[in-house]
């Protein structure tokens, strides 16, 4: 399955071979292929933790009212995301 920013297959036309059956056409060569992308940078942890700045998070709470507002937000954003998917998959949307 392809998504819609991922890549394309490569086009192919279909054979017919000795048994009438059709069967994709394969590159001539390796040079027909198309390079593979490379990979993007891995993840790093940030190696300050208290650098890391939080959009809506109140850094003058305690700790524990912290981590709190951080679950909150979380439970928000995938909320979202779960209406998101959920409509996108509904066919009554479409």
């Amino acid at each position: 399955m392809w998504l819609l920013t991922g890549p394309q297959p490569l086009k192919r036309s279909l054979v017919v071979n000795d048994n009438d059956e059709h069967q994709p056409e394969m590159p001539k060569s390796i040079k027909e292929l198309k390079p593979i992308p490379p990979n993007p940078p891995r993840w790093e942890p940030n190696t300050d933790p208290s650098s890391i700045t939080i959009p809506g998070l109140d850094t003058s709470a305690s700790v524990n009212d912290q981590i709190d507002q951080i679950d909150q937000l979380i439970t928000l954003k995938l909320q979202v995301l779960f209406l998101m998917v959920s409509n996108a998959l509904d066919p009554n949307s479409w």
